[in-house]
C-alpha cells in the first residue's frame, strides 16, 4: 500500500497583490472597445478570452456555442462577427491554455479560489478528497501540497491548478512600512464637516450633479452614513462575494448605457420633472 507524502511548499512566491484580493491584474485586458459591451476580459498572461458572468474562459474558435449555455440562453447575443474581429485584435488567444506547473497569481475573472486542495507535485493537478487524489494516475508513491486552486472552466477538459494563497505573505518590516505610509498620509488630509455642505466655488462642481439637484439631495446629510450605503461589503457579511457579481453586471452594461441610452438613463437618474 502507497502512503501519499505531503511536502510543504516555500510561502516565498509572491502574487500579484491586485489579483489576489480580486481586482485586475496588470496582466488584464479590460477597456477595450471589442470587450466592454458583453463583459468579455482578456488576461494576456495565459492569453485566454474571459466571460465574467460566466466566470469561464471562452473558445474563441467556437465563439457562437458559448452563448447556447443557459446563463446566455435568453439574453441579448453579441454581434456574429464578433469572435472573429476580437481574433483578430488578439491572435494569440487560445481555449487550450497551459497548465501551470506551479502557483500562479489567482486569476481575474475566473471563480474565486478553492481552499485546501491536494496538488500533485509531478502533475501540478489539484484534487479535492484524498480518494480522488490517491486514483489519479500518477506514480504508486504520489506527492502533493496543499494549495488555493482555480479552473480555466467547469468541464472534464479543464482541471484544477493551483494558485497563490488569497492571505499573501508580507514581511513584517514591509507591513509596518505600508501602514505607516498609509498613516501619514490619511493624517496629511485636509479637515472635512461632518455633514455634507456645497462649496461656494461653483464652477468646480459636476455639472450634471448640480443640473440634476442631487447636491441639494445630499446636503447636510452625515457623511459616514452615505459613505456606509455604498461601501463594499466585507467577508464578515453575509453576501460577501456580492461585489463580484455587481462588478460584472455594471461592466457588462456600463458600454450599452454609454452608447445606446445615454439621453434615456441621465433622465432617469434626474431629479427633475419630465
Amino acid at each position: 500500500m502507497t502512503i501519499p507524502v505531503c511536502l510543504c511548499i516555500s510561502s516565498a512566491i509572491v502574487a500579484d497583490v491586485r489579483q489576489v484580493f480580486g481586482i485586475p491584474g496588470l496582466d488584464t485586458i479590460i477597456h477595450d472597445e471589442l470587450l466592454k459591451n458583453d463583459g468579455l476580459i482578456i488576461n494576456s498572461t495565459h492569453n485566454i478570452l474571459i466571460c465574467l458572468p460566466c466566470t469561464s474562459i471562452v473558445n474563441i474558435h467556437n465563439f457562437a456555442a458559448h452563448y447556447q449555455r443557459p446563463n446566455h440562453r435568453d439574453k441579448e447575443k453579441p454581434a456574429k462577427d464578433l469572435g472573429v474581429r476580437i481574433l483578430a485584435k488578439f491572435p494569440s488567444l487560445t481555449y487550450a491554455p497551459t497548465h501551470p506547473a506551479s502557483p500562479v497569481s489567482p486569476i481575474f475573472g475566473l471563480d474565486i479560489p478553492l481552499k485546501d486542495y491536494r496538488v500533485c507535485v509531478e502533475c501540478s493537478r489539484g484534487y479535492r478528497t484524498k480518494d480522488s487524489f490517491r486514483h489519479h494516475p500518477c506514480s504508486a508513491a504520489p506527492q502533493f501540497y496543499i494549495s488555493d486552486v482555480q479552473t480555466f472552466a467547469h468541464t472534464t477538459q479543464h482541471v484544477y491548478f493551483p494558485v497563490i494563497s488569497s492571505a499573501p505573505q508580507i514581511p513584517e518590516s514591509a507591513a509596518e512600512l505600508l501602514f505607516h505610509s498609509y498613516t501619514k498620509a490619511m493624517d496629511s488630509r485636509p479637515d472635512f464637516n461632518a455633514v455634507v455642505t456645497v462649496p461656494h466655488n461653483y464652477r468646480e462642481l459636476s455639472q450634471f450633479l448640480a443640473k440634476e439637484r442631487w447636491l441639494e439631495l445630499v446636503q447636510d446629510k452625515d457623511i459616514e452614513a452615505l459613505q456606509a450605503l455604498v461601501a463594499l461589503p466585507t467577508e464578515t457579511e453575509q453576501w460577501p462575494l456580492l461585489s463580484r457579481h455587481v462588478f460584472a453586471y455594471l461592466y457588462a452594461n456600463q458600454g450599452k448605457v454609454a452608447t445606446k441610452a445615454l439621453h434615456s438613463v441621465r433622465r432617469l437618474l434626474g431629479t427633475r420633472p419630465s
